[in-house]
Order: structure tokens, then C-alpha cells, then sequence
């Protein structure tokens, strides 16, 4: 496909059904105008670099300005902020903490779990809806802006390329609404915007993010948002938002009406203010994609050894962890974190995932085996909160072959903090996170085993259990090693 196809074909995708109002704002406003040009010629070049790209993109190209499709921006009432799309393919559908239900996406997920309960307790649901769509309120005027629009499937925070457009975007709704809008932050991320919107002329309304990551900081089913955005708007004599999104089977859609072909040109035509420039950026050095992140998740690749039969084990899901480090405690020191999961299918274990990360990309101190471990753990854990929904494990078994770990997970962590001790123990930022990980997951009725595998043991004999947990822990301290 020639490069001038592949722009027009990104824009013309981009671009369909986004209401006049708000392509105007991309068209005229010179600061949104280059940071859009900027983001669409990023995935243009990822495009022509890997062919398969667009087929990997969180949410599809189609669905990248989907919050601005709804409603002219004088129909504007809330705008709600969140941080970048759900990575898992099919699920993202351009509208922040909103996801489909569909095969890969069963059920509601984590985040917006704690938004359902949070507006429970404001007392506009009775109960969480099987419904992930959250067009219901798009369609009453509350933007759904992710800082990042797009990610790639599998990967979380790979396109923050886009935080100078949606930057833009808040600015241009603070100056430019004439009436008072209600502007939802949660988290650290979306309230970085707080300062370019005008206090005097608008509100905003800030707590933590609806993770369950964030659940140490914040419990999002204490938020009145949702009620004290209805209060805003009663008080300036607009119509509420009706928050309770109605369940798959009960839900009425409504199609947005088709812009005929006259219609639709008489807007003015999207291609040539922004193709343009595009293309003129052809013969100019464009700027390099965005530095790969610096915690790497490789891609299973089958090898022969990927597949095993386990006869002796009964684990739903089994993982190992391992950190390494030379010179530890050093300047020079170097050091590596990796964990490798298994999913049971039948009486066999296949590979699910497999992390490392190179740990100086992790912290600013000087690195240490402990250290690696720990975030080795903490990692893995990670990874079955924010895939709780998706892989539903109903039994998780994590070996590991550091004692100090197993052990403040298993016996001193929650004595460390029934005493209040535990900002006394070294790495005690580390050790609070895997703890409150850990609790998310047993909450989740998740039956958890956290086990010690010797390590660097001569190869036992082959088809057996031992042999199953020597060989993967030893996978995962090559892994560990190739990090750094």
C-alpha cells in the first residue's frame, strides 16, 4: 500500500462519525491541530514499519475518537478522565473504563467493578450490570477521554505519545465552554490535568483511581462523584446523568442517526487540513517512536519443552519467580526480576506468560538480590490482580526459591503490620504493595500457595514432579539473568 494511502486510510478511519464541533476544535486550534498530526503520524510509521500493527491496536483504529461522536461539545456536561485502553484484544472500545463483553471479555472488569459499586452507594443502582458499554452516558453528554488513546494488545501504557492531544483537548474545554463543566480526576494520571483547567469557571472533583491496585490509598466505593456531579448540574438547572447503566439484555439501542452523504460534506472535509501535514512530514525527520518500556513481556514462543504433562499436580495456574543480581549491593550492581506462568489445560501446563525487567529500570537506589526478588514476587502478583476477571483462577500456586520472600508473604508480613513495624523492614515499600496484592487475590476466593523451590539443584529424574519444578525455576533464573 503506497504511504499516501496508509494516512488518508488512518484519518478517514479515525475520523468517521466524530461530530462537526469537535473536528473543528482538532482543525482550528493550533495546538490540538500538531499533537493530533504528531499522534496519527506515529501510528503511521508504526504501520509501515510492522504491517500487523493495526491488526494489534487497543481499541481498533475505527474506535480511537469514539468519546467524541455523540454529542456536539455545547452538549458537553461531564468529562471523566482515565489512563489508557484495556489491552486484551477485542475488549477496549475507545471509551475510558468501558470495555465490550465478548469472548475474551466475560465479564465486568476490575476497575469498572469499583465504579458500579461506588455509584451503588450513591444510590443510583440497585445492582452491577453484566454491561461493560458505557455508551449509555456518552450518549448524555459525559466524555469518556482516556489520557492515552490507543495501547498495543498485551502491552498496557505503550502510547503515551498521546498525552499532548488530550492534553490540549482539556485546555480547549476549559477556555472555550462558555457554561460550567464537571470534571471527573482519578488517580495520579488524570489529575496531572488538574492544572490547565480554570477552578473559577468550572469543577473538579478528584480521588483515587478506581483500580484495585490503588485500593491501599483509596476505597473508589466511597466516591460521590457521581451524586455530586447530578447536585452541579440540578444546581445549574440542566437535566442529571442517569448512572445506572442497564443490563445487556435490557438495554435498548439506540442508533445514531446516519449522516447522509449531502450532510456530511457539508462539514468541512477532515483529509486536507490534516493530511497535509502528514504528508509534508515525508521528506522531514520524523520524531522516533516512543522508547519501548523499560519492563519488557515477552511473547510465549513454543519450544519443546513448553508443554508438559503433570500428573501430580492439581493448580489451576502455577508460576515462578526468581531475581538475580552481580555485585549486589554494588554501584556497578546488576539485576534482574522474571516470573513464568502456567496454566493447567487438561493434565498439561502451558505457558501463559512469561516478564522480565531489567530492575535499575525499576528504582533509583542502588539494586540488590533482596530487592530483585521482591519485585520479581510483586510482579507476578500484579499480573493476577489486573487479569483476575480474565483468567479467574480458582487455585494459584507461586514457587519461589528466596526464603526472605515466601516467608513475608507467608508469616512476618501481616505481623509486620498488625504491629505497626513494617516501615521499619528494608524494602518495606515493596513488601506493602505485594502484601495488599496478595489480599486482593485471596479476597478474589482465589485459594493461594506461596512455596520454597530449592534452587541450582542437580536435574532430577525426568517426568516427575520435582523434575516440573526444577526445570521452570531454572527457566526463570535464565530469564531473570537476561535482563540486565
Amino acid at each position: 500500500m503506497a504511504d499516501t494511502n496508509i494516512s488518508k486510510n488512518i484519518v478517514d478511519n479515525c475520523f468517521h462519525g466524530v461530530k462537526s464541533s469537535w473536528k473543528q476544535l482538532f482543525i482550528n486550534n493550533p495546538d490540538c491541530k500538531k499533537s493530533l498530526i504528531m499522534c496519527l503520524n506515529q501510528i503511521k510509521e508504526y504501520h509501515v514499519s510492522d504491517s500487523t500493527f493495526l491488526d494489534n491496536l487497543c481499541p481498533p483504529l475505527n474506535k480511537i475518537l469514539e468519546t467524541f461522536k455523540y454529542f456536539e461539545m455545547d452538549q458537553l456536561k461531564v468529562i471523566i478522565i482515565g489512563q489508557d485502553p484495556y489491552y486484551k484484544a477485542g475488549v477496549a472500545n475507545g471509551l475510558c473504563f468501558s470495555h465490550n463483553i465478548n469472548n475474551n471479555c466475560k465479564k465486568i472488569q476490575p476497575s469498572l467493578k469499583w465504579i458500579y459499586q461506588a455509584i451503588i452507594n450513591n444510590g443510583y443502582m440497585s445492582n452491577c450490570p453484566d454491561n461493560g458499554n458505557l455508551t449509555y452516558w456518552v450518549e448524555q453528554g459525559v466524555l469518556l477521554l482516556n489520557r492515552y488513546l490507543t495501547t498495543i494488545t498485551g502491552k498496557a501504557n505503550q502510547h503515551k505519545f498521546w498525552s499532548d492531544f488530550t492534553t490540549n483537548v482539556v485546555k480547549n474545554i476549559s477556555t472555550n465552554c462558555k457554561d460550567k463543566k464537571i470534571f471527573m480526576l482519578w488517580g495520579k494520571h488524570a489529575q496531572e490535568l488538574e492544572q490547565y483547567i480554570d477552578k473559577n469557571k468550572h469543577h473538579v472533583l478528584t480521588c483515587g483511581h478506581p483500580s484495585p491496585l490503588a485500593r491501599n490509598t483509596f476505597k473508589f466505593e466511597n466516591c460521590t462523584h457521581f451524586k455530586d456531579a447530578n447536585n452541579i448540574l440540578s444546581s445549574m438547572n440542566k437535566s442529571e446523568i442517569d448512572w445506572n447503566v442497564p443490563n445487556i439484555q435490557s438495554r435498548l439501542i439506540l442508533h445514531k442517526p446516519i449522516e447522509s452523504p449531502i450532510e456530511s460534506l457539508k462539514e468541512s472535509p477532515i483529509e486536507s487540513p490534516i493530511e497535509s501535514p502528514i504528508e509534508s512530514l515525508k521528506e522531514s525527520p520524523i520524531e522516533s517512536p516512543i522508547e519501548s518500556l523499560k519492563e519488557t513481556i515477552i511473547s510465549s514462543e513454543k519450544s519443546e519443552h513448553e508443554t508438559y504433562v503433570a500428573p501430580l499436580h492439581t493448580e489451576v495456574f502455577c508460576a515462578f519467580t526468581d531475581g538475580s543480581a552481580i555485585g549486589n549491593g554494588k554501584k556497578t550492581c546488576k539485576a534482574g526480576s522474571a516470573f513464568i506462568i502456567l496454566k493447567k489445560i487438561s493434565d498439561e501446563y502451558n505457558i501463559i506468560q512469561q516478564y522480565k525487567v531489567n530492575v535499575k529500570d525499576l528504582i533509583e537506589n542502588i539494586p540488590t538480590s533482596s530487592k530483585s526478588e521482591l519485585i520479581a514476587m510483586f510482579k507476578c502478583l500484579e499480573y493476577f490482580v489486573e487479569n483476575l476477571i480474565t483468567l479467574q483462577p480458582q487455585e494459584l500456586t507461586i514457587y519461589c526459591d528466596n526464603s526472605y520472600t515466601v516467608n513475608v508473604l507467608t508469616k512476618w508480613g501481616d505481623n509486620w503490620i498488625a504491629t505497626n513495624t513494617i516501615h521499619q523492614k528494608k524494602n518495606f515499600d515493596i513488601i506493602e504493595k505485594m502484601i495488599n496484592l496478595r489480599n486482593i487475590i485471596t479476597e478474589n476466593n482465589t485459594i493461594l500457595n506461596i512455596l520454597h523451590i530449592n534452587s541450582h539443584m542437580q536435574e532430577p529424574k525426568k517426568d516427575t514432579n520435582e523434575w516440573f519444578k526444577w526445570y521452570y525455576n531454572d527457566m526463570v533464573d535464565k530469564l531473570a539473568k537476561s535482563s540486565y
